[in-house]
């Protein structure tokens, strides 16, 4: 593990949104964001799962991005009964209470779409993002969410942004 990772490891919050950006696409390229960045970003996002105790995502992340089953325990986000039918998850609603208390004491990686993460931010949620990014300023206004700068660094020719939630 890279000095850069172990480096954030000690600034992470126990719920970790991950986010790739490219500034020609967004957060998708084609529908999804695996298209999106390169190895680097591979690596962090198994950097991220290795991290984690389990992982959120929603039965549209998990559908367009074809998952595979991943070794940590996963939290399916569906309002839709046998979505993404093949994993092996715990499936909530966004809405259910449940999820708070799963979600207790644990170090999770949400993996979901901009607006999927807006919504679970605005829940309480989400405590920081992190986003692998190409342009040098990431701005906060891209995210529709009051979070504030803090940690930047550069990583494989791209960036590493961490925001907070104001006010923590």
């Amino acid at each position: 593990m890279s000095e850069i990772l172990s480096g954030l490891t000690a600034q992470l919050r126990p719920r970790v949104l991950s986010l790739v950006y490219e500034e020609k696409y967004g957060f998708e390229k084609n529908g999804k964001s695996a298209e999106l960045g390169g190895e680097a970003d591979r690596k962090l996002l198994l950097f991220l799962r290795n991290w984690a105790d389990q992982l959120v995502t929603t039965a549209t992340t998990a559908e367009a991005e074809e998952y595979k089953q991943p070794s940590r325990p996963l939290i399916l986000l569906s309002r839709r009964k046998h979505a993404a039918g093949w994993l092996d998850a715990t499936r909530l609603r966004f809405e259910d209470r449940m999820l708070e208390e799963i979600l207790k004491g644990k170090k999770t990686v949400f993996e979901t779409g901009l607006t999927a993460s807006r919504e679970l931010f605005e829940q309480g949620l989400i405590d920081q993002i992190l986003i692998h990014h190409d342009i040098t300023q990431f701005k906060t206004e891209l995210l529709g969410m009051d979070v504030s700068l803090s940690t930047r660094v550069g990583y494989h020719k791209r960036h590493i942004s961490l925001f907070e939630r104001r006010g923590n």
